[in-house]
């Protein structure tokens, strides 16, 4: 059963939008030895479970779905916390249940009332089993968390702390609430904290400015005494502006800000039901002073998804090495139950846009199976009758033209589950997702003109390019070709017949090359992306687009001008051309727009916009201007395929493929598979190109050094070693 708080025991504090966190509580006992003890539980919010005293250290569970369409039920084997007399505390807060979502759509979206559901199973030494389901037996009042919300904060009074299982037999019993929503298993790593940043200080006189020398997404965590009824005020910041102050106009309607208020009691501040993007935090006093408070130990917790690390990657060049790096944080930034577009602003959704973009990069990093197997599922609750795939997911507004059945977007339901498939090699991801795959194709074709052309639906095209803007008719046609060829090569997997796939993708790239290709053979728009998008659909070859995107590269001074779409294809494509030392020259380039120029402009994480900062300009307009946002950092999947050549081949182990530059010095690195490890590493030396391969495990590989020459190699056990022939 369902159970939440009787109404009228909660006394609305008009200082903050929505209610407290509400505690349910149960006490029993083991008259018998416990050989096993089981805890499944969900909650309407987010939950955090204490039992005996021990926390479950994981954050935001049951994490984030459509709740309309089912919600997680997780399960704990909590045998090591039992005792013969057991208490258990569970604390829920509104989470994306009930707090706000989204940049216009307020808040309580899915619900008001806050509600949880738990069964605790006991399985004794004799065999006999003993369950628990909430009930009116359990316990409900309101915690001394005023408010917890992902945008706005976490507001703690421990003034209202209470020693609850003291007052046990004073406190309301909690209500049975009909509640009808579909349970489903919860199948993925929860959100911990993965690591700690210590701070320096700023300055702290009138208040105390933190640097943590990394934009990350977390909370403050510190020890604060002082004069009871003391307001600490806790703000959050990704940058500062000219003056050395807190920038916080592009967190838009987010407060990003946590309160404690102080007792006469030594305590320990740690939000369990927010989180944060942000490298800076100011801590000031309002209704008391600094002067009156003692606050020591103070760290940042970073807060992501407990993946296991799977790559690693290091070169020559120190502008390179923190490309990767920023990356790589923003990857841990905004995996937060699903992958979201920023951790900091009134926004942190799950576009599927971004999300198809960086998919190869992510799962270089880090194992992302079930994480994306969960995102794929809440995609598919989430698509229309017609096959209409989200914008973005969890779904929770009307659905219009923007939200769902965008081209580049939608596509997130082909392009992830293939390149799952790539990396890990499990059929299932195919079986799970094709037929939605095959629908978003059907959808494509309601919307074909008379010509074979999509040119009804809406785009955000290649989003956030700069100087250029590339026709929408190019990238829907594109990346409607592009979703044809992975649906063909997916059928042939499964063993489908791809014959239809094929066919149409034949005649859209015959309609892409009659409307969209001049007499010249530009593409319509001639921007760098068209070329890209139109050489990945395969409507174009290598040879057709060798001359007219290297010369729409050269006309901006060989910097890139891709946006958020364009940008995941520039450096394959240019390597696979030819003009590799072009790709390499731009990765290494610091000269606005490039990924270097916010590396020496102080970036530590990804920037949403190539311009989100200039030294020209300043900051770019606070209406979008997120410094955490991944898609920008998807030429890490080149770094890894590319530059170390390590190209996973469906669980077949992996075909090592570099292409090398000179430009470099060196690079090295590592990938994990399920079969095993593979380490790359190679360095220019007067002889040739040092290039060594060691394995751990039963990974296969397969070497390919295209047109460069081997001119030795030796192999001694697991090891491989080669010379390579210099420049070719």
């Amino acid at each position: 059963m369902w159970i939440s708080v009787h109404k009228n025991t909660i006394t609305a504090n008009s200082a903050y939008p929505g209610g407290p966190a509400i505690r349910f509580l149960r006490r029993f006992d083991c008259d018998k030895k416990v050989s096993k003890a089981e805890l499944s539980i969900s909650a309407l919010g987010i939950f955090r479970v204490e039992i005996n005293g021990r926390e479950i250290d994981e954050y935001f569970m049951p994490g984030y779905t459509n709740y309309n369409r089912y919600v997680h039920l997780c399960s704990y084997d909590i045998t090591k916390y039992v005792l013969a007399q057991n208490r258990i505390a569970v604390t829920v807060a509104d989470g994306w249940f009930a707090g706000r979502l989204g940049y216009t759509s307020g808040r309580a979206i899915f619900g008001e009332e806050l509600c949880l559901y738990a069964r605790v199973t006991l399985t004794y030494e004799d065999g006999s089993v003993e369950t628990m389901e909430t009930d009116e037996s359990w316990k409900a009042y309101p915690s001394e968390i005023e408010y917890a919300d992902f945008f706005n904060g976490e507001h703690v009074d421990e003034n209202k702390r209470i020693d609850a299982f003291s007052a046990y037999d004073c406190l309301e019993n909690a209500v049975v609430v009909d509640e009808k929503r579909e349970l489903r298993p919860y199948d993925m790593e929860p959100v911990v904290c993965v690591g700690t940043l210590q701070p320096k200080v700023l300055d702290s006189k009138d208040s105390i400015l933190l640097d943590f020398g990394q934009n990350f997404a977390g909370v403050l965590n510190f020890s604060a005494q002082g004069k009871q009824g003391v307001k600490l005020v806790i703000r959050h910041a990704e940058m500062l502006d000219e003056h050395g102050q807190m920038y916080m106009e592009n967190l838009r309607s987010a407060w990003c800000t946590d309160s404690l208020i102080l007792s006469s009691k030594p305590c320990r501040f740690a939000p369990k039901f927010t989180y944060h993007g942000f490298r800076y935090a100011e801590i000031t006093a309002v209704e008391g002073s600094l002067d009156d408070v003692e606050i020591t130990d103070i760290v940042g917790l970073v807060l992501s998804q407990k993946l296991q690390r799977t790559g690693e990657f290091e070169c020559s060049d120190a502008i390179i090495n923190k490309v990767y790096q920023n990356a790589y944080w923003g990857q841990l930034g905004n995996f937060i139950s699903v992958p979201t577009d920023c951790p900091q602003r009134d926004e942190r959704l799950g576009w599927t846009g971004d999300t198809q973009i960086f998919c190869d990069s992510a799962m270089y990093n880090a194992d992302c199976d079930r994480f994306y197997r969960n995102y794929l599922d809440i995609m598919r609750a989430d698509c229309t009758e017609e096959g209409a795939v989200p914008s973005f997911t969890p779904m929770f507004i009307e659905v219009n033209p923007q939200t769902c059945g965008s081209p580049c977007w939608g596509d997130a339901i082909a392009v992830i589950p293939y390149n799952h498939y790539l990396f890990y090699g499990d059929k299932r991801i195919l079986e799970e997702n094709l037929p939605q795959a095959k629908k978003w194709i059907e959808y494509y074709r309601a919307h074909l003109n008379d010509k074979n052309v999509v040119d009804s639906l809406f785009t955000y095209g290649d989003w956030l390019s700069v100087e250029e803007t590339t026709d929408r008719l190019v990238m829907m046609q594109c990346y409607y070709g592009y979703s044809l060829l992975l649906v063909a090569k997916m059928c042939e997997i499964m063993g489908e017949d791809a014959t239809a796939y094929k066919q149409w993708h034949a005649e859209a790239k015959a309609a892409f090359r009659k409307e969209l290709v001049d007499e010249k053979g530009l593409v319509t728009s001639d921007t760098q992306t068209a070329y890209l998008v139109a050489y990945m659909a395969e409507y174009l070859s290598g040879d057709e687009i060798r001359v007219p995107l290297t010369e729409a590269i050269h006309r901006r001074g060989d910097t890139l001008t891709t946006g958020f779409v364009g940008v995941r294809f520039l450096l394959p494509v240019l390597s696979d051309i030819g003009e590799k030392e072009l790709a390499y020259k731009l990765m290494q380039n610091t000269q606005y727009p490039s990924w270097g120029y916010s590396v020496v402009n102080g970036a530590t994480t990804i920037w949403e916009r190539w311009n989100g900062y200039t030294k020209e300009t300043g900051f770019y307009n606070p209406s979008m201007n997120s410094f955490n946002h991944y898609s920008l950092g998807s030429c890490v999947y080149w770094l890894y395929a590319y530059v170390l050549g390590i190209r996973p081949m469906a669980g077949k182990g992996v075909r090592i493929a570099p292409v090398i530059s000179e430009k470099l010095q060196f690079a090295r690195g590592r990938y994990a598979l399920r079969e095993g490890q593979v380490s790359v590493s190679w360095k220019v030396e007067e002889s040739g190109i040092l290039f060594e391969v060691e394995r751990e495990g039963e990974v296969s590989i397969d070497f390919d050094f295209g047109e460069r020459a081997v001119l030795s190699k030796e192999t001694d056990g697991e090891k491989y070693r080669f010379i390579l022939q210099k420049s070719v």
